[in-house]
């Protein structure tokens, strides 16, 4: 039996890929796993970290919302957003089965829209 965090990290592999040229777990790029669940090269050479989660909410949530519930993950992004190559996303599956994703820069949280 295939579990459902593994079937989630599938999805996110398969949305990366649309628009990265290559999906590798961090360490293959000299990452440790504390830095996300997966990293992508995007087209301009630069990294992509995704950090994956969960949220139980039925509803998309607003980027309050979402600094408050996964704070100590953006914190901690927030240190690697200061190396400008790396670009840092928390992408979130909700309850009602869609996925949010979020840039984290150095300041602030966006959310990015994507076809998928």
């Amino acid at each position: 039996m295939i579990s459902p965090e593994t079937i989630l990290r599938v999805q996110a592999v398969l949305i990366l890929e649309t628009f990265t040229t290559a999906v590798y777990p961090p360490r293959a790029v000299g990452l440790s796993e504390s830095f996300g669940d997966l990293a992508g090269v995007l087209a301009g050479g630069g990294l992509i970290i995704v950090r994956l989660k969960e949220c139980a909410s039925r509803c998309s949530l607003d980027t309050l919302r979402v600094e408050k519930l996964f704070a100590n993950d953006i914190r901690l992004m927030r240190c690697w957003s200061r190396v400008s190559a790396i670009r840092n996303e928390l992408w979130i599956f909700n309850a009602a089965g869609s996925w949010q994703f979020f840039e984290v820069p150095a300041d602030g949280l966006r959310e990015v829209f994507r076809d998928c």
